[in-house]
């Protein structure tokens, strides 16, 4: 079954996962960046 949203709901609900995964991304980051400098993360 397909979900229809209106444009700006839909646009507003993938910032906020991007917005998420952006700082998710950035905390990961942080932490491997902490326990090893060598390594770059994927993404």
């Amino acid at each position: 079954v397909p979900v229809i949203l209106p444009k700006r709901d839909f646009a507003m609900i993938t910032h906020r996962d991007r917005q998420a995964s952006l700082a998710q991304m950035a905390l990961k980051a942080h932490l491997t960046g902490k326990q090893n400098a060598s390594s770059t993360g994927r993404g």
